[in-house]
Order: structure tokens, then sequence, then C-alpha cells
């Protein structure tokens, strides 16, 4: 009498085809999951899109727009919230590269009619200061109230 245990193996094999059909699919998910997922870790910097106004209005403009960035830059960065208050909207983006993803928004701001009113300022996630990117050449501070 020959005794057959269950296949533990991580690994398709020809052994019972739902078991590995499970293994393949818990396989490729592990596989496509490293691939798929954003890289936090090396998204260093943090984007902030800056607006006048904090009425409800307001709010659901800016929620509108942060639906949209999120489709137009995909993986290439996370939109990572929003705050409303004090007189002014915030949209925060993660990104590894400050300059390239404004780029992006850039077009979706001016598509959306939105170009205009919008500062943005990027900075390390960890540091403190702020550097404009947006309106070119600005001067003024950039500080979240």
């Amino acid at each position: 009498m020959t005794i057959s245990w269950p296949n533990k193996s991580p690994e398709p094999t020809a052994d019972g085809a739902v078991s590995s059909a499970i293994a393949v699919h818990a396989t490729s998910r592990r596989w496509l999951s490293v691939f798929v997922r954003p890289l936090d870790y090396a998204m260093k910097y943090q984007l902030v899109l800056q607006f006048r106004g904090d009425t409800l209005a307001d709010y659901y403009t800016m929620v509108a727009l942060e639906d949209r960035l999120i489709e137009d830059l995909g993986h290439s960065a996370k939109v990572d919230g929003h705050d409303c208050g004090s007189g002014e909207t915030n949209i925060f983006i993660h990104t590894s590269d400050p300059a390239a993803t404004f780029w992006i928004v850039r077009h979706t701001l001016q598509r959306e009619g939105r170009l205009d009113a919008v500062r943005a300022a990027y900075r390390d996630i960890a540091g403190e200061s702020y550097t404009a990117i947006w309106p070119e050449g600005s001067q003024k501070d950039f500080v979240i109230t």
C-alpha cells in the first residue's frame, strides 16, 4: 500500500489539478505584486498642490481632481491624501521625481482649467522646508497652514 501525501510544495506539480492551480495562482500573485505595486520606499519626496478656498464646493472639486490625478499618474507616483481648511485646499503626492511628476500633473491641471489656480512645492518626506516649483520663478514661501 502506498500513502500519498498532499503536495506541500509552493510550486505547481502534475499531482492534483486543484492544488496545482492554487499554487500557480499564489505564486503568480506573489511575483506580480513585486512588479505592479508602486515602489513606496523609492518615493522620497512629497509634492503638494495648493489651491485657495476651503468651502464644500472647493472640497468636492479637489476630490474630483484627486481622482483624475490618480488615473493620470498611474504607478509613477502615489496620491497620498488631501486636506481642506484655513482658506486652502492641498493634495499630497509621494514621488521619486517631483519635476517629472509635476510635468504630468501640470497637463492634468491645464486640461481641467486649474493650472493658474495652483501653487506647487515639494520637500523630502522627512524634511521641513518646501521648494516651490509652480508658478515658475516663484520666490514666495510655501507654507501649509
